[in-house]
C-alpha cells in the first residue's frame, strides 16, 4: 500500500456517515471496489501484526516454561 492508498484509507476510516454517503453517491463501481480493497488490505495487515504478536508471546511463554522445567531436571 503506497502513501496515496493510505491517505484514501484514512479518508474512508475517518469520514462521517454523511461524507461516506456523498462518496457513495458519486463513486463509480471501480472506486467502490478500490475502497473495499483498501479496507481488506488494512485488515490483512492487522491480522498479520496480530499473528506476529501472538507468535512472539508464544515464544516468550515457551522460554518461560523451559526455564521453569529446568528447575526440575535431574
Amino acid at each position: 500500500m503506497n502513501d496515496m492508498d493510505r491517505q484514501n484509507l484514512i479518508f474512508i476510516m475517518e469520514s462521517s456517515p454523511e461524507d461516506l454517503e456523498d462518496f457513495y453517491d458519486w463513486a463509480s463501481e471501480e472506486d467502490l471496489i478500490y475502497a473495499l480493497k483498501l479496507v481488506q488490505m488494512a485488515q490483512s495487515e492487522l491480522v498479520e501484526q496480530e499473528l506476529e504478536l501472538l507468535d512472539e508471546q508464544a515464544d516468550q511463554d515457551l522460554t518461560q516454561a523451559q526455564q521453569l522445567l529446568k528447575q526440575f531436571q535431574l
